[in-house]
């Protein structure tokens, strides 16, 4: 690609808006000393002359390499721009908080790393002023990106991975290659830092980068322009999908009074909008309704639906308006796909991973269990199941079915003879995806964790603590939580069979 200067001139921008209303405004280069952001810089720094914008940048040190290394690539950052005369912020970033923010919240380090550095590029960006903060993220990066999420099972609205604009963000390199950016550095003399840890396959992303990107070379010529033109219609796809949800409104409510105006987009990781105000797990009687969301006060973790607008939207619809909750609520766990799609798919309560959603009073309600930023696994799940479908029990993917006609050699060894039969289509069993079949029950039916209080039947019609069933079985204090109990209009059961134990079913009359 010969004319870099004239790609970036034509993408810095989006579609329709010229690069002229950048005349007189500042732009902010995220740079990390990497031969991508070098030559970014080096580009912008010559489209600053032709237009009339200011140009300023931002370098972030992560602390999470050895400090010759970090610290190295941070002062080449600031070491050229003082060359160039351009205004430079280093922002250093405290040794291990990039791994306390993994830990809080539930990701890997690269996913933190990249949340930290994007709240100092926000920040930075409303010191300056700037009208567009550039991202030197090209082409390689963009099928990274898709493999990456398509790998983690990512849904259509994510699956399309970066998008050229978005907000303030520009990647004016998106369609460029990293071959051709290391050509222009070549030709053009640009000094650059080489990330050592690139190379660690410790990495997911650097697994991909390494060893599949070159793999689907070799037995696949043409595979990348394939996927990002699957990837492109997919963003057709998201757009659909947003455009269905659009007159569906989440409201806050946690009895508090004052209400403000805000934006779904000035809503950021760290908990802040811009301007400081709390937002997420703190926001309360408000709206979100099209990206629009009101009231910033502190204490609300809750929010509704009026439940016939959320079940008129496609099933697509309903499970990115719980997205939009999640985000809203703020929960750093990532919740399972499983979860959602059996509350979106009329399931009437749904809870697990810090998160509860239930169907009452003609509305839908998201709420945080707890405290979502520490939760406690062991305070339990509780999902309602009214019909057959998918579910989350716990941590654990299940199908709920009809039992089959086999049903009775599954778990009713306590009263033999008296299992249902080929006839009753009136009972149900849970099964995982490994095979693994609970004893049979009848729906509505409440599956959650046991209390050591709850009694059961025995084969003689006598009550037995669950606490001693646990102890009978052996099952260590810090696991008893996770064996789901069965409650139907008659009945309890306990599945013990999920974590290698008995079961404790009694049949349900038909």
């Amino acid at each position: 690609m010969s004319d870099l200067l004239g790609v970036v001139k034509n993408s810095i921008c989006p579609e329709g808006v010229p690069v002229e209303t950048l005349r007189g405004k500042t732009v902010l280069a995220a740079v990390s000393g990497g031969v991508d952001s070098m030559v970014m810089l080096d580009v912008l720094q010559k489209l600053s002359f032709e237009v009339g914008f200011s140009l300023c940048v931002i370098t972030v040190n992560h602390n999470i390499r050895p400090d010759a290394e970090t610290s190295g690539d941070a002062e080449h950052v600031v070491k050229v721009c003082a060359g160039l005369g351009i205004p430079c912020s280093l922002q250093v970033l405290r040794r291990g908080l990039v791994e306390e923010i993994s830990a809080a919240r539930g990701k890997g380090t690269e996913e933190a790393a990249r949340f930290l550095r994007y709240e100092a590029f926000e920040e930075e960006a409303r010191n300056t002023g700037a009208a567009v903060v550039c991202i030197a993220h090209n082409r390689n990066d963009r099928l990274e990106t898709i493999l990456q999420r398509f790998l983690q099972g990512a849904g259509v609205l994510s699956s399309f991975g970066m998008k050229k604009h978005r907000g303030i963000y520009s990647r004016p390199l998106f369609d460029v290659s990293r071959r051709e950016i290391e050509e222009y550095a070549e030709q053009n003399g640009i000094s650059f830092r080489t990330d050592l840890s690139n190379a660690d396959n410790a990495y997911f992303r650097n697994r991909i980068r390494n060893s599949l990107i070159p793999f689907l070379n070799d037995i696949e010529p043409g595979w990348d322009s394939a996927v990002i033109h699957g990837a492109e219609k997919n963003m057709v796809a998201a757009d659909d999908i947003n455009a269905a949800k659009k007159n569906a409104a989440w409201t806050f409510d946690c009895g508090a009074s004052g209400e403000t105006a805000g934006k779904l987009s000035d809503v950021k990781p760290s908990g802040k909008t811009k301007g400081g105000a709390t937002s997420g797990a703190t926001l309360c009687k408000g709206k979100l309704s099209g990206g629009e969301l009101s009231c910033k006060k502190s204490g609300c973790a809750t929010l509704w639906m009026n439940a016939a607008v959320f079940d008129t939207c496609p099933f697509t619809a309903r499970i990115a308006l719980l997205y939009d909750g999640l985000t809203l609520l703020k929960c750093p766990k990532r919740i399972p796909y499983s979860m959602l799609a059996s509350f979106s798919g009329g399931a009437g309560k749904v809870s697990g991973a810090g998160i509860k959603m239930e169907r009452k009073s003609k509305k839908v309600f998201m709420s945080v269990v707890d405290d979502c930023s520490g939760e406690n696994e062991e305070s339990g799940f509780y999902v309602f199941v009214t019909h057959p479908g998918r579910y989350i029990i716990g941590n654990v993917d299940v199908t709920i079915r009809a039992a089959a006609e086999n049903a009775g050699n599954l778990s009713f060894n306590l009263i033999p003879g008296k299992n249902p039969s080929a006839e009753n289509r009136s009972v149900y069993v849970a099964e995982t995806d490994e095979g693994c079949v609970s004893g049979v029950f009848k729906l509505p039916c409440v599956i959650r964790s046991g209390s050591s209080a709850d009694a059961f039947r025995t084969p003689v019609g006598e009550r037995k603590l669950l606490s001693k069933i646990f102890s009978d079985w052996h099952v260590p204090a810090e696991i008893r939580w996770k064996i789901p109990v069965f409650e139907d209009s008659e009945n309890r059961g306990v599945w013990g069979s999920l974590y290698g134990y008995e079961d404790w079913f009694v049949k349900p009359e038909a």
